[in-house]
């Protein structure tokens, strides 16, 4: 089974299993559509933004859904035309008369033309009145089927070129939020927490899929603050549910269908204050500051350090920067910045871990004058630290001057002071 080609049999209990958190969940283990409800199999759709046609078989008769973009642009019964539903619906309302809808079907069919064009033409309804009539029966079909406890169902991605018959599309985010606000309306704390205990110590964020958009039809002005002010990925959600301005019940609710439909995004650490695009800034600022230093400067040590606290240099910034740091885990920018960061610690470390090469890289970046003064502190350093009996010390600045230069008064310093 692929994400091209679904097929499988379709399971609807009408209570609030149906639903679940099932969007990302679907894509990283597509085994899980293999029997899911039609909600689920819905969200999945509105999550990826698939294009395709899904066609449900149940009490024999067949339903065939076009959708585009994950959102739902037809939807009609095999062996009735959709228009002929649409017509019974503008007759059932008593918006036209079933005299008026039979000669705009005769007109229709004589001159190939189309029925809603014809009404709207000959002044039987309004353009208002038609596109309601549409979206209620397409909605009614997609009702009936969220009802039938059992079909069978296959989904062809981009099985054929998929073109709007009517001007009603049905966004499936705003659908399925609103099927999920009326399954839940009743449900206590107690009956989501199944669905949200695994992430209730997680960070929950905005994802880029509550566009301005959606966020402005599908949430309540007290639901957008909390994800916009609260949900930012610094707190986990077991303390967003206990500083929200909603109550208990209803927060449960809102990351409940967001979490269904991949409006949020629980991430297993904080985001960096700042936020994570902060964090790639001062990443990005960090490796073209690094590439311009030397050596020594990248890894944070003296140039007179002892040889010694290079290994301990390079570990430090490894573990700033390499794979168990959690810095590379907010984004894929900011792990490849880390890896570039840690590409230059490299060339350092090997640039600096053989003797010679460091010596003569000394040379490279300073002249001799600088080299002879710092290492005839040292030589002075090392004097102090074996007066005040510190003997191990005076060994280390000693050896860090040799390294430098080695001069014949520094070796007979070092020697005189014993041990290896």
């Amino acid at each position: 089974m692929t994400a091209n080609h679904l097929k499988g049999t379709i399971v609807n209990t009408g209570e609030l299993s149906d639903l679940g958190i099932f969007g990302p969940a679907s894509t990283e283990d597509p085994s899980l559509l293999k029997k899911p409800s039609l909600i689920n199999l819905l969200t999945w759709v509105a999550y990826t933004r698939s294009s395709g046609t899904l066609s449900i078989v149940s009490d024999k008769i067949q339903h065939v859904l076009a959708i585009k973009d994950g959102s739902l642009i037809s939807l009609e019964r095999k062996g009735l035309a959709f228009i002929e539903e649409v017509l019974n619906n503008l007759v059932a309302e008593d918006v036209i008369s079933a005299g008026d809808g039979a000669n705009a079907q005769a007109e229709a069919s004589a001159n190939n033309r189309s029925v809603l064009q014809i009404l709207f033409e000959s002044g039987a309804c309004t353009p208002r009145a038609l596109v309601e009539s549409i979206r209620v029966t397409k909605q009614g079909l997609l009702d009936k089927l969220l009802e039938q406890p059992e079909a069978a169902f296959i989904w062809q991605e981009g099985a054929r070129a998929i073109q709007a018959s009517d001007p009603v599309t049905i966004d499936l985010n705003l659908f399925l939020v609103k099927l999920a606000r009326e399954r839940s309306r009743t449900a206590y704390f107690s009956e989501l927490e199944p669905f949200l205990g695994s992430y209730m110590g997680r960070y929950p964020i905005k994802s880029k899929k509550l566009t301005p958009a959606i966020s402005g039809v599908a949430l309540t002005d007290k639901e957008r603050r909390v994800l916009e002010e609260i949900a930012d990925g610094s707190i986990t959600l077991k303390e967003v549910i206990s500083l929200s301005l909603l109550s208990r019940n209803m927060t449960a609710r809102l990351f409940f269908f967001s979490a269904m439909l991949g409006f949020v995004e629980f991430r297993k650490i904080p985001v960096p204050k700042g936020g994570v695009g902060a964090l790639e800034e001062e990443l990005s600022a960090a490796f073209q500051r690094m590439d311009a230093e030397d050596h020594f400067t990248r890894l944070e040590i003296h140039w007179t350090s002892h040889p010694g606290k290079l290994t301990a240099a390079f570990d430090k910034m490894n573990d700033r920067y390499g794979p168990k740091n959690k810095v590379r885990r907010q984004s894929q920018r900011a792990a490849e910045l880390s890896d570039q960061i840690l590409g230059l610690m490299r060339e350092s470390i090997e640039a600096l871990n053989d003797q010679e090469r460091r010596r003569a890289y000394r040379h490279e970046i300073m002249d001799e004058t600088k080299l002879t003064f710092g290492t005839d502190f040292l030589f002075k350093q090392a004097h102090l630290a074996k007066f005040r009996g510190e003997i191990g010390k005076a060994k280390e600045i000693i050896e860090s001057a040799i390294d430098v230069q080695p001069k014949q008064k520094f070796i007979d310093f070092r020697r005189a002071l014993g041990g290896e």
